[in-house]
């Protein structure tokens, strides 16, 4: 029972560690499209590095976790609507999902990349 609280708490730990920042660079960027790729990328990267999965508890949950914004950009997509323009809004839309991918792939490559250079 005491082993299952402190993984309990090791992770919420990781977790936490890596969501301040997260936030903060959310907070700083206060771009919604930018937090969202710059998050994709990471996670990516994250991904394709293939850590351990405490560093997957930092980096993707924590870290990509509090700097992504789903709520945000839809927000500022209805916004966009509600002020009458639907082509930006359904700009942003697409713009958000074809870059994400993109960067999510692109992070998961340079993670490769990464983990081959430095593997024996």
């Amino acid at each position: 029972m005491v082993e299952n609280k402190l993984v309990a708490f090791e992770r919420f730990f990781f977790v936490g560690s890596g969501a301040v920042p997260g936030a903060l660079i959310r907070w700083l960027l206060n771009n919604d499209l930018a937090v969202n790729l710059l998050g994709t990328l990471v996670f990516g990267i994250v991904m394709g590095l293939r850590v351990r999965f405490r560093f997957q508890l930092i980096f993707c949950i924590g870290f990509c976790g509090a700097c992504t914004t789903f709520s945000g950009w839809v927000m500022e997509t209805v916004e966009l609507v509600n002020d009458g323009m639907w082509l930006q809004g359904i700009s942003l839309i697409m713009i958000t999902i074809i870059f994400g991918i993109i960067a999510l792939f692109a992070g998961f490559f340079i993670g490769r990349r990464i983990k081959e250079s430095i593997s024996p």
